[in-house]
């Protein structure tokens, strides 16, 4: 039997529920909502008329352990500011700041269906094991000291006048990069650089010109992990570059290169 296969605890991905609040987020409340249904049973951590969990965040990228604290600290934040969950502090000595969470489910219910999803989430669901790369967690693009060898990309900054169905296009490509999890400053640096390649009328890749139907092909292919292998690379660029811009989108597009080249073309 593989070693991969529900040896230790899995956690839950409901794919309702991702969809709603998205992948990263449903994962972390989930967790959040095991422990609650768990502390429900043993009749614990009662406060203010709702069942609560808490843990440090160096204890949640325990149970979390393909993703660093930092990230987990942002994920938590989005489900705080978008009402998802509830925070406080209940612990007995003053200067324990370690966090409580509980989860709105009124809010939650509420939200999952205004959008016409009836997402259920009093029962433990299927369980499914997700596995990814924890090595490295970047918060900044600007960690950068070293040169990135083969990197040779060229974009173009003529922007073609977009219509409503392209623009539909463009950011459905962004939203699957669930860039809100990499902070605002990423956030914004990576939504320019993905929408001036999608609409880039071509790019120079080693000497080859690519097309931009091409340049949408890749794109379509985005996702969170993707960003997070550009952050990795990015770590170890020059300190000083002339165009960042064109920089890291060539960066971005040797990563889509090197993870599917077999159907780069």
């Amino acid at each position: 039997m593989s070693k991969l296969l529900l040896d230790s605890e899995p956690l839950v991905i409901i794919p309702e529920l991702a969809a709603i609040i998205g992948l990263h987020e449903s994962i972390v409340i989930q967790q959040i909502h095991y422990w609650l249904k768990i502390n429900e049973k043993a009749k614990k951590n009662f406060h203010e008329g709702r069942y609560w969990t808490y843990n440090s965040y160096t204890e949640w990228q325990k149970q979390f352990p393909f993703w660093c604290t930092k990230t987990i600290q942002r994920i938590i934040a989005k489900l705080e500011e978008k009402e998802y969950i509830i925070s406080n502090n209940f612990n007995s000595k003053s200067f324990d700041q370690t966090k409580w969470y509980t989860i709105n489910y009124d809010h939650l219910d509420k939200v999952s269906k205004r959008i016409g999803q009836n997402v259920q989430i009093d029962k433990i669901g299927v369980r499914q094991t997700v596995q990814m790369d924890r090595t490295k967690c970047p918060d900044e693009l600007d960690k950068m000291n070293k040169a990135i060898p083969k990197i040779t990309t060229e974009i173009t900054t003529e922007i073609s006048v977009s219509k409503s169905d392209r623009q539909t296009e463009l950011q459905n490509i962004i939203d699957q990069c669930e860039l809100e999890v990499f902070g605002e400053r990423i956030k914004e640096t990576f939504e320019g650089i993905i929408t001036q390649m999608y609409f880039a009328p071509e790019i120079k890749v080693s000497g080859s010109i690519i097309p931009q139907t091409i340049i949408r092909k890749q794109l379509y292919k985005l996702n969170a992990i993707v960003i997070q292998g550009v952050l990795d690379k990015l770590e170890n660029a020059p300190e000083h570059i002339t165009n960042s811009t064109k920089y890291i989108g060539a960066v971005l597009f040797n990563e889509l290169h090197e993870r599917y080249s077999d159907t780069f073309m």
